[in-house]
């Protein structure tokens, strides 16, 4: 049974657009940014909204039009797999047990948002690079 594009590009944005959830709307873009400013620096997580913001596009394009080209699902997909290969990276070179730890211990509440984030962003964009690399391949 051929995959949605509409359900999956719409769920990659609603995916992307939790960063706003982890940074609480950019008011705390500097907690998510400190632990890999190469990539999560406020201009980064502002983009990881316009990739989210791309995904929907496509979606609703293709709902609309009946069709999307195949190769933008492969964009996708080598984009995903970029932020999974870094997110793997990071966690060989960095102690996501102690994030957890100071967060916990900081008596701030939102403080457990960072190390949800750097723990588990990985494994959505892995999903979606499965998922729209099925997209690809159905085109």
């Amino acid at each position: 049974m051929p995959l949605e594009a509409f359900s999956i590009g719409l769920a990659g944005a609603m995916f992307n657009a939790g960063m706003l959830v982890a940074n609480m709307c950019f008011t705390r873009a500097e907690q998510i940014a400190k632990y890999d400013m190469a990539l999560f620096s406020k201009q980064g997580q502002f983009c990881t909204l316009l990739w989210g913001a791309a995904y929907a596009a496509v979606a609703f394009d293709g709902k609309n039009s009946g069709q999307v080209g195949k190769y933008v699902w492969l964009v996708f997909t080598l984009e995903k797999a970029y932020y999974v290969l870094h997110w793997a990276r990071w966690h060989m070179k960095n102690d996501v047990g102690k994030m957890w730890k100071t967060a916990t211990g900081s008596g701030d509440p939102l403080a457990i948002l960072t190390p949800v984030f750097y723990s588990t962003y990985g494994l959505g964009d892995a999903v979606f690079a499965a998922l729209y690399a099925t997209l690809f391949l159905q085109g």
